[in-house]
């Protein structure tokens, strides 16, 4: 559950960045020589961005709910005490039959 909560953030770190890095030459200063058609339109562009920014972290939140609930799943079904025994002989009997 930490390993998956590490990748996430590291994942949102690099999605920022992105973001960041495209949002850079979109700075206030560059708005002193631009009429205002131009200005609207990097207003426009930094709101697409901030809004594919969502949809990527909703995206992120989505699977990482699903991986949740995988995982959950698999915690229940190691708990049934046959369960460990069970994979151990299915793996054993793969590694057989790939003989």
């Amino acid at each position: 559950m930490k390993l998956l909560s590490e990748e996430n953030e590291t994942l949102r770190r690099d999605l920022r960045q992105t973001v960041d890095e495209r949002l850079q030459g979109l700075h206030p200063e560059t708005f002193l020589n631009v009429s205002n058609d131009s200005i609207i339109e990097m207003q426009k562009r930094k709101l697409d961005l901030l809004e594919q920014e969502r949809d990527d972290a909703l995206q992120l939140c989505d699977e990482s709910r699903q991986r949740i609930a995988q995982l959950e799943h698999e915690n229940e079904d190691l708990k049934d005490p046959l369960k460990p025994h069970l994979i151990k002989l299915d793996m054993q009997t793969k590694q057989v039959l790939m003989k």
